[in-house]
């Protein structure tokens, strides 16, 4: 029925009374069946591998490439944990879904192919990152696949734009190695493309600062 909610979240995730105040002021409020809250990567941060706990980071920043996502009236990919789903929306929709990323893969369907709208409730989510490198590449080599599985459920216009933010997303780890070594080896780049690796450089390290201060800011408080 529509005034029963599913509230999915990961085993480790951790959540406070006001998360439950914000998605019941949604499910009061709001008109959007699928709600996303925000999720940060404090949970056993120092006691994770100190790469893999690092590379949460862009995680944290993915909330609000999420939320520029729902503006803009796409979906690229959803976080499974910290979602809001009202039951009937995914008793129709479903959920287990041939794919190795089967939240995207609701996401997307309920988005695309049944018009259901999605929003945001503002929760923040305590989530742990992987705790070793082999864990956090092998949840990345599911993210990836999954999303190439997800690939037809998108709109043909869409699906182009789609790969390319995979083939970016894939050879951001090699590129961000080369970065880092440029920086102590004498590269010959021509001056004009200067201020284009500055920027990329610049871009790069915001992103990774800005989602590690939302991951360790919960442990400052």
């Amino acid at each position: 029925t529509d005034n029963i909610w599913t509230y999915h979240l990961d085993s480790e995730t951790v959540i406070d009374a006001e998360c439950i105040l914000h998605a019941t002021k949604h499910i009061e409020t709001s008109s959007e069946p699928i709600a996303l809250g925000l999720n940060v990567f404090p949970n056993k941060f120092f006691q994770s591998n100190r790469i893999s706990a690092f590379m949460e980071s862009i995680r944290a920043a993915g909330n609000y490439d999420i939320d520029i996502q729902i503006k803009e009236n796409k979906i690229y990919y959803l976080y499974g944990s910290n979602l809001l789903i009202r039951a009937d929306i995914e008793d129709k929709v479903g959920w287990d879904f041939d794919t190795l990323a089967e939240d995207s893969a609701f996401g997307q369907r309920a988005f695309y192919s049944s018009n259901y709208k999605v929003g945001t409730f503002g929760a923040v989510a305590y989530e742990q990152p992987a705790l070793s490198i082999g864990q956090s590449i092998k949840q990345r080599e599911r993210w990836f696949y999954g999303s190439v599985q997800n690939l037809p459920l998108m709109p043909p216009k869409l699906r182009f734009r789609q790969l390319i933010r995979l083939i970016s997303w894939l050879l951001g780890a090699p590129s961000g190695i080369v970065t880092i070594w440029a920086l102590f080896v004498y590269q010959n780049i021509p001056r004009m493309l200067v201020p284009v690796f500055l920027f990329n450089a610049a871009c790069i390290i915001f992103f990774y600062v800005f989602g590690l201060h939302q991951n360790i800011k919960p442990l400052m408080l």
